[in-house]
């Protein structure tokens, strides 16, 4: 995401942070969520198999902006091992309609 699109992201109401990663890392990934932004991140979705995992978060734009340990969110959920994929999905109002 470039500057000016994450930018805009961070200005929308409501976004959804979608992580994915090898299934042994799905605790470390939900304290981390937890802590960083203290219960205030609603997960919506929990996707797993025998190997892997899908957590999908519902997220503001304040609470991307938030540095956890000096790091953007991102940053901080590559730092636990396994995860592979970290997306935000901004939503807007013409999305929602």
């Amino acid at each position: 995401v470039d500057r000016r699109q994450r930018q805009m992201c961070i200005r929308d109401r409501n976004s959804t942070l979608s992580v994915k990663a090898d299934r042994n890392a799905e605790n470390d990934i939900s304290m981390l969520m937890t802590n960083a932004f203290r219960g205030k991140a609603n997960m919506r979705v929990n996707n797993s198999n025998s190997k892997s995992c899908e957590l999908i978060y519902e997220v503001t734009g304040k609470m991307l902006k938030k540095k956890v340990n000096g790091q953007d969110i991102k940053e901080e959920l590559y730092n636990i091992d396994s995860v592979s994929m970290v997306n935000i999905i901004c939503q807007s109002e013409e999305i929602s309609r």
